[in-house]
């Protein structure tokens, strides 16, 4: 039976994937309609051998491949499932971690109901609540911050960019969000490539099977992507963006009959009919004032509670300081009529008055408080040394101020 789903994942922990298996199996109806494909690090010799196992176990198809990137290099990994290991022949491709869970079962018979519905078969299915409810991002950093994390797309629309930017990029929904926010400007009367999906309802990402070991290292990871966020609006990465949007945009045009070239050095795309006469050149060099305004609205934007405890670093590494900026917190949302409005309000502006030296927005404090609570972010990411370093490259000026705690 041919196939129709590609299901493309990185994985590290054998508990893990055994889970994600499990899970897969049991909420899934007709087996033959998917494959699996994982991508596991080079040496990683345990989690090998349980997939040759599970190869015989499961009745769905499991693919695996040893590649050489690294988590920094995911969508080169990606990229490699989507064109190296996955059938050609599937018509939509998701990437998923082995924490992701299905929300609903007999979501492959759902699934099936949105082929060819777009006519010439280029789109994508949201289904992340804040990512479907959400107009289209007015700037790059806004494609940034609300991603499609587990989104479908479609393997023809995969072709036409081939596959997630990788330029400067790590994670698969960021970057292709930010490819379909030029996309969107450079095909603004064309269809809509990305489709509403409310029955996967956000799916549910299980946290609760993480283990102590990786669950420091997810918190690592997602604190350090935060802290580097200014570096991902540069002007390389945007006019790689720029380059892929605008050449998938000609096909979306029909100029895929014509032949499109490069012109690096000038930044520009040619369009030439029967391979000599250019009919067409656009231009994908990226504007300095462009790259300015990303790079501001990335250091003052703040939609995740973690920027604001990381920007936050100078003070928060510091129980003093972290108890400090806790109260004020607790202070501004609190109802408890013990505490008078003068509380209230002195604690909202001494948060807005950091907020402002710092050049940071004001937090969302039920979710700042929450991770102030957690344990494996306050050791993993507060108090490392190691983050603490890379605090220091990237801040230099406040950098100063922290510790050395070799």
């Amino acid at each position: 039976m041919k196939k129709f789903l590609s299901i493309i994942l990185s994985a590290a922990y054998r508990d893990r994937l055994k889970f994600f298996l499990d899970d897969i199996n049991e909420t899934s109806i007709n087996k033959n309609s998917f494959e699996i494909c994982i991508l596991i690090d080079h040496d990683n010799y345990e989690l090998e051998k349980d997939i040759l196992e599970y190869k015989k176990f499961y009745n769905f198809e499991i693919k695996y491949a040893k590649t050489l990137y690294d988590y920094g290099q995911s969508n080169k990994n990606y990229n490699y499932g989507i064109f190296s290991i996955s059938d050609p022949s599937t018509y939509f491709i998701q990437i998923v971690s082995d924490r992701y869970r299905f929300a609903n079962k007999g979501w492959d018979l759902f699934l099936k109901n949105y082929v060819g519905f777009v006519d010439d078969d280029i789109f994508f299915l949201r289904t992340v609540k804040y990512s479907r409810h959400l107009k289209p991002r007015t700037s790059l950093y806004e494609a940034f911050c609300y991603n499609e994390t587990w989104g479908f797309y479609t393997r023809k629309l995969m072709e036409i960019t081939n596959g997630f930017p990788t330029e400067g990029v790590a994670s698969h929904d960021c970057g292709f969000e930010m490819l379909y926010y030029y996309l969107r400007r450079n095909v603004s009367n064309s269809i809509i490539r990305d489709i509403p999906v409310p029955f996967f309802d956000d799916s549910r990402v299980v946290k609760s099977i993480d283990s102590d070991k990786s669950q420091g290292k997810f918190y690592f990871r997602q604190a350090l992507f935060h802290l580097r966020r200014t570096d991902f609006f540069n002007k390389s990465l945007i006019e790689n963006l720029i380059f892929q949007a605008k050449k998938s945009s000609l096909i979306l045009k029909k100029y895929n009959k014509l032949d499109i070239s490069e012109n690096k050095n000038k930044k520009l795309l040619l369009v030439k009919k029967n391979q000599k006469k250019i009919i067409k050149k656009i231009s994908y060099r990226a504007r300095y004032f462009d790259i300015l305004k990303s790079k501001i609205d990335a250091r003052i934007g703040n939609v995740h509670s973690g920027t604001f405890l990381i920007d936050l670093l100078v003070i928060t590494q510091f129980y003093y300081g972290r108890n400090f900026l806790k109260y004020l917190l607790i202070g501004s949302i609190n109802d408890n009529k013990r505490y008078s409005r003068f509380y209230k309000y002195f604690c909202r502006f001494l948060l807005n008055l950091i907020c402002r030296i710092f050049i940071i927005s004001v937090p969302n404090y039920q979710s700042a408080l929450k991770l102030f609570m957690d344990k494996d972010f306050v050791e993993n990411v507060l108090e490392n040394y190691n983050f603490c370093i890379e605090y220091k490259k990237y801040y230099k000026i406040l950098g100063y101020f922290i510790k050395n705690k070799s």
